[in-house]
């Protein structure tokens, strides 16, 4: 009997446990697409939106996934864990959808405050992305309640394929051709704001390369050549005028 329970025990660990490894390999596979097609700030931007979705996701659960496995196997009978799933999915839904409305509403005024640029559909895209993972996250908790490891499956399989299709579409599609220039949209930087990012750069450079080397110990020669080799390479990458170009402060 023991033997049978650990059994089914690492059955279900195993299957479970795809989804996630498989979606972090997947990530691990994209970085050299992400890398080449993008720049530093443009994934600093990326970076920056799926941080908050991650505080934002936590903040609209509310604890409902933990509380869902709790009361769900807490129930006496299938009526009582009906109530349990219907309960924590209106709620995921709503407090999901309620998190896309004012992030679409509100897109300008988060993206201005993030330092993310002016366009503020990128910041939306991060929103559409917050209210599928949360629908999907519940998703998957029901599978896994109900032990549905084949349904579970599917729905892992089913996102990694939407994401790596998504990404390599989004990433790669828009690099390419007449399309190249919408890029440059992810730094929100117009002429006047790259021509004054450029002057901003040279008058930083041109204060590292000037400062008093003199009395500096080791260390502070270091930090001093690495600050100098950022400044310059940002100030070869702002000669073009596509891609982000590390425009910004």
């Amino acid at each position: 009997m023991i033997a049978q329970q650990l059994g089914r025990l690492a059955k279900h660990s195993a299957i479970y446990g795809l989804g996630a490894v498989v979606s972090r390999l997947i990530s691990v596979l994209l970085l050299p697409v992400v890398t080449r097609f993008l720049t530093p700030g443009d994934v600093g931007v990326v970076d920056t939106l799926m941080s908050l979705t991650v505080v934002l996701v936590i903040v609209l659960r509310m604890g409902i996934s933990m509380a869902f496995f709790r009361f769900y196997f807490d129930a006496e009978d299938d009526a009582g864990r009906t109530t349990v799933v219907r309960t924590s999915f209106w709620f995921t839904m709503a407090m999901a959808t309620l998190g896309l409305v004012v992030g679409f509403a509100f897109a300008t005024p988060i993206a201005h405050l993030l330092r993310l640029g002016d366009d503020p559909w990128l910041v939306r895209a991060g929103f559409v992305g917050l209210w599928a993972q949360m629908n999907y996250e519940q998703l998957t908790s029901l599978f896994r309640v109900e032990e549905r490891p084949v349904a579970f499956v599917s729905a892992s399989i089913a996102n990694i394929l939407i994401t790596v299709g998504a990404t390599v579409l989004l990433v790669v599609g828009l690099d390419k051709g007449a399309n190249a220039d919408l890029r440059s949209k992810l730094s929100g930087a117009d002429d006047a704001a790259r021509s004054a990012s450029r002057t901003l750069t040279a008058s930083q450079l041109a204060r590292l390369e000037a400062f008093p080397r003199a009395g500096l110990n080791e260390l502070d020669r270091l930090n001093l050549d690495v600050v100098t080799y950022t400044r310059r390479s940002t100030a070869s990458i702002q000669k073009f005028n596509f891609g982000g170009n590390a425009f910004g402060p």
